[in-house]
């Protein structure tokens, strides 16, 4: 027996420690939409059980040529970097402390296994449809929402709809995908996909989140092109017809929707009125950040001087507005702190993961891995994602199944 491979009790305890990983990732898909908490508590435990195992060079191996991980690194360093020049170190020791979850993702990479990968979809999926049957009995005041609500009126409990909308737009596609792009879906799970599509889709304009609806109408154009990718003038035609009758229809039918249609069309009309409206103080604040970009091309302000340098701005050319520490839309974010190269940065991230969606045979990685760019590039138009902790969480989980060659 050759003594160097066998095995100590300590080392068997270990090894059975780490198999339990891929199961602690299956919970954590559970408890992504229904608690911060829960999240925080199954990433630090997956953390700490891949620390203690000892095949690290093996793990690291799997990931050395994996562009993604290289992308996110490289805009996680960037904002380390760019301490150098801030003038604001606190605050920018802040945001790298919230852009370091991004690092949680080549750590799921080397624990998720493809066997893991399905049950972890259906745990995420499962506490979708916990948030929707909740977020329906406050609607249908079955329930007294005002003990349970989030913010703003919504019928919502465990997020606020800036966040949840775009779980739910996720959720929809994966449940589109299940029912028109899996070649190995039976009836039985398809007419189940079909049903959860439909309850999400209504649960998604019974709330207020603008951003996630948009996405959810981006989102029905990608899977229209991608189940008809073998015929795009088809595609086109059925994208042209259907998306302007779905809109149509869903504003003459949710009340909700319609209300913050018109809401959002009076407020562009009304915008330089010096109100403090939410269409207008975007516009505001994406204006207010160009003149400190075009003071800052190249490198930008530094990491978490956002704040300090709009304050500035804000003064000089809308003085009755509130001053913002973040400008709502993640591309001029890393163009102020970072200038062109930031922005570069944060679209490489983008590009890596359409690539490999790209290159995979794997029905799931291949459409969803692509989906999951375009879908997230639309709503950081309206908002950092990249930097709230519920919706970066998201990002690093689905990226963790999408962009790995599993054994």
């Amino acid at each position: 027996m050759n003594i160097i491979n066998t095995l100590t009790p300590r080392d068997n305890f270990i090894t059975k420690l780490h198999k339990l990983n891929p199961l602690f990732l299956i919970a954590f898909g559970l408890v992504l939409p229904l608690s911060v908490a829960l999240a925080n508590i199954i990433a630090l435990l997956i953390v700490l059980l891949w620390l203690m195992q000892t095949n690290f060079r093996n793990d690291i191996d799997k990931l050395r040529n994996n562009i993604l991980v290289k992308t996110i690194l490289v805009f996680w360093l960037l904002h380390l970097i760019g301490l150098l020049w801030t003038n604001d170190v606190t605050s920018g020791i802040q945001v790298i402390a919230k852009e370091s979850l991004l690092l949680l993702l080549p750590i799921f990479m080397m624990v998720f296994t493809r066997k893991s990968t399905e049950r972890a979809i259906g745990a995420f999926m499962a506490a979708m449809l916990i948030s929707a049957a909740l977020s329906f009995l406050m609607w249908l005041n079955i329930i007294p929402p005002s003990k349970f609500m989030i913010g703003n009126g919504d019928p919502l409990v465990f997020m606020g709809r800036i966040s949840y909308a775009p779980f739910l737009t996720i959720a929809i596609y994966i449940s589109l995908f299940y029912l028109l792009l899996d070649p190995t879906a039976d009836n039985k799970r398809k007419i189940f996909a079909a049903i959860i599509a439909v309850v999400l889709s209504i649960n998604m304009f019974i709330i207020n989140g603008r951003a996630g609806q948009v996405s959810f109408f981006v989102m029905i154009v990608i899977v229209i092109f991608q189940y008809f990718s073998k015929n795009l003038l088809r595609a086109l035609t059925v994208a042209v017809i259907a998306l302007p009758l779905l809109i149509f229809t869903t504003y003459n039918v949710s009340n909700t929707f319609k209300a913050r249609v018109n809401l959002a069309i009076s407020e562009i009309e009304h915008y330089g009125n010096g109100e403090n409206t939410s269409v207008g103080l975007r516009i505001a604040f994406t204006m207010n950040s160009l003149d400190i970009i075009r003071e800052n091309p190249l490198f930008g302000v530094g990491t978490g001087d956002f704040s300090q340098e709009y304050a500035k701005v804000n003064q000089r050319n809308t003085p009755t507005l509130f001053a913002t520490v973040q400008p709502h839309n993640m591309y001029v974010l890393e163009l102020v702190q970072f200038g062109v190269i930031g922005l570069t940065s944060l679209l490489s991230i983008l590009y890596a993961q359409i690539r490999i969606s790209q290159q995979s045979n794997i029905p799931l990685q291949k459409h969803f891995g692509l989906a999951l760019p375009i879908l997230f590039a639309v709503i950081m138009l309206s908002d950092s994602y990249l930097l709230g902790h519920y919706t970066t969480m998201l990002f690093i989980f689905f990226s963790a199944i999408l962009y790995q060659k599993y054994e």
